[in-house]
């Protein structure tokens, strides 16, 4: 069974049980947010499971569809170029 991360998008649900942005482990696995790792089993071979389900932490087979929606309104900015710096031309004596 193939689990999803899900708490790389901030929901009212994580933020209220504190899951916005974490790591959690699974099956002896840490699971990194937006990340998906498959176990073996189902949902009741793995207590920590249906809590990170209930709560909206973690889906099974497949994300809902509202996760990847938001996924897809994220708009990632690239930074800007770097603009290349010059030392100074010191005055020159003379002349």
């Amino acid at each position: 069974m193939k689990i999803f991360s899900l708490t790389d998008i901030l929901t009212k649900r994580l933020k209220q049980h504190k899951l916005h942005k974490q790591t959690f482990e699974l099956a002896g696995e840490l699971v990194p947010p937006g990340a998906a790792i498959e176990v073996k089993g189902t949902a009741a071979d793995h207590p920590q499971l249906a809590h990170l389900l209930k709560v909206g932490a973690a889906a099974a087979d497949s994300p809902p569809k509202e996760y990847l929606e938001a996924k897809a309104l994220i708009v990632i900015i690239p930074p800007p170029p770097k603009v290349p710096t010059f030392a100074p031309v010191s005055k020159r004596k003379g002349g």
